[in-house]
């Protein structure tokens, strides 16, 4: 009897584990299938919740959203790109909560994941006036209890295997809670999240374009040419300023070297002339990077840069007295 009894409560723990699931993916694709079935089902509240949401491209879908979509980088072998689906509306959410959502869906033959985009809103009322509030930690989603909690670049997430090889991926990234599902592996699964990290490339490269060969020695007075590039991964346009310093000192540099703005995925790569100013050996050649959009201010009111790179040069009066040493870029 007590071993009759352990099965009994064995199956319904199954069934209730994919019944939690089955609730889990009626809430994540409630935008592609579920929306023409309850405007059938249920009188609409207005004449928004009778709109079936539009399938639209990534442009299309940028320009009516109200945040940065935020898009991979990495996509497992053969899948691409199939539409998008923007909800500016939150009565379709659990709690049915404020929220703006973007869907993401992504297709490989009869293959299909999404990546669903949530941002929630709080409204507070003073006076006459109605301020919008974004939270920077979303509250707890009660249908991701019980899961496995994993690391997205450092950041909190968690894993939900389902039914089926439906599983599931959720974590927080900037004030957006992001959603990821489908019938992918779990190493796949957190490839796509580990691309999804907003990021801006900074490199250094020698005179010919390749990573190496950098002018390690000069002789004072003359100069030496480095090429620096940016890259903006940011989802958004960014305002970069860019400085390069000796040692503590800065060098100068031309405006359109200094102040750089780049678009979404836009890219900046220029010849830099040094020109150093004083005597020294293995002295510090250092790149800075700073985003305008994101600065971080230390108490002292210290500014730390972005991104930084840095080489390690010799400058003497005559070149035959420079000690050359490996050249590395960090």
């Amino acid at each position: 009897m007590e071993n009759i009894e352990g099965n009994r409560k064995s199956v319904a723990k199954m069934k209730h584990t994919k019944i939690l699931f089955i609730l889990i993916l009626i809430s994540l694709t409630l935008f592609t299938s579920g929306c023409e079935e309850r405007t059938i089902a249920e009188p609409p509240d207005s004449e928004e919740d009778s709109e079936v949401p539009e399938k639209l491209s990534l442009e299309e879908a940028r320009q009516q959203a109200s945040f940065e979509i935020i898009t991979p980088e990495y996509l497992p072998d053969g899948y691409v790109f199939n539409y998008s689906i923007v909800y500016n509306n939150g009565n379709i959410t659990p709690e049915d909560q404020d929220a703006k959502i973007v869907i993401l869906n992504y297709q490989k033959g009869n293959k299909s994941f999404q990546i669903k985009e949530t941002v929630y809103e709080s409204k507070w009322e003073f006076g006459d006036a109605e301020i919008t509030v974004y939270p920077d930690k979303l509250e707890e989603n009660t249908f991701m209890e019980g899961t496995e909690k994993i690391s997205i670049n450092e950041r909190d997430a968690k894993y939900l295997e389902g039914p089926e090889d439906l599983n599931l991926l959720q974590w927080e990234l900037g004030g957006v809670e992001i959603t990821l599902s489908g019938s992918l592996e779990k190493a796949e699964m957190l490839k796509i999240a580990e691309s999804l990290d907003p990021y801006t490339e900074f490199y250094i490269l020698g005179p010919e374009g390749t990573a190496e060969n950098y002018p390690t020695d000069y002789v004072l007075g003359k100069s030496g040419t480095v090429i620096v590039g940016v890259v903006n991964h940011e989802y958004k346009p960014v305002n970069y300023t860019m400085e390069v310093r000796l040692e503590d000192t800065p060098l100068p540099l031309p405006p359109d070297q200094q102040y750089i703005t780049l678009g979404d995925n836009e890219t900046w790569e220029k010849a830099v002339t040094i020109t150093p100013p004083f005597e020294g050996t293995e002295m510090t050649l250092g790149f800075l990077l700073y985003n305008e959009d994101e600065k971080n201010v230390l108490e002292e009111g210290i500014c730390m840069p972005y991104r930084d790179l840095r080489l390690w040069i010799n400058v003497s009066q005559n070149l035959s007295e420079n000690i050359s040493t490996p050249l590395t870029a960090i």
